[in-house]
């Protein structure tokens, strides 16, 4: 993508992530910046927009391919849900938490997060207080 806001030659747009790992850019408009997904923006330029009810998905899986040939407007029904966290626990009810918002967390990698946390805090602790007597 590329900015002919500064250049009229035109720029090349250097694309941030989301939270989620997908690739975004800041498109401006009357002033104002607008985040837009990159994935979602090849697919409405080269496809054009989403049939009513349609999601932007990549084949791959890999959100940050973002080749026409990797991307598909697919309906809610045959768009897969994500069945497993990255670090390939599954989603089942025992282990998923649930945010208010929607999005899912996994509960054993929270747990392991927790513990990571919790013993590196008591190794500070124990090396700062090593020394006293």
């Amino acid at each position: 993508m590329r900015s002919f806001h500064r250049n009229p030659e035109g720029e090349l747009l250097r694309p941030g992530s989301d939270q989620k790992g997908y690739l975004l850019v800041g498109l401006c408009r009357d002033g104002r910046v607008h985040r837009r997904l990159v994935h979602r923006l090849v697919l409405f330029a080269f496809v054009g927009p989403p049939p009513d009810g349609h999601q932007a998905t990549h084949l791959d899986g890999d959100r940050t391919n973002n080749d026409l040939s990797n991307l598909k407007w697919v309906d809610p029904a045959e768009w897969a849900p994500q069945v497993a966290c990255r670090r390939g626990h599954a989603f089942t009810p025992e282990n998923t938490i649930t945010r208010s918002n929607g999005a899912r967390k996994c509960r054993t990698c929270q747990r392991d997060r927790r513990r990571e946390w919790r013993d590196r805090r008591r190794r500070a602790a124990s090396s700062e207080g090593g020394g006293r007597d």
